[in-house]
């Protein structure tokens, strides 16, 4: 799925940068968690909004991420990895 796809379905990110924050059709995105296997062309604001709806559904998070726009994504999530562009 293309990362401006999974945005749209799943109504983008509702409250960013509060305490609140959450995904804005859970329902929706409920149905992309259980079979999603790759976001492609994701921004870093992808990568924050998966990451807040799985943790609301109580996942465990990993991410990736290559650059400081990734951070919030890595923080946001249980583990972050962050490494170069070359994926090193």
């Amino acid at each position: 799925m293309l990362g401006k796809d999974f945005r749209d379905f799943v109504g983008g990110l509702v409250d960013a940068g509060k305490e609140n924050e959450h995904v804005g059709n859970m329902e929706n995105f409920k149905k992309v968690a259980d079979n999603l296997k790759v976001l492609a062309r994701s921004s870093p604001t992808d990568k924050y909004l998966m990451a807040t709806g799985l943790k609301a559904l109580d996942h465990v998070v990993a991410m990736t991420g290559d650059g400081t726009n990734d951070a919030p994504a890595l923080k946001k999530a249980d583990i972050g990895f962050a490494m170069g562009i070359t994926g090193t």
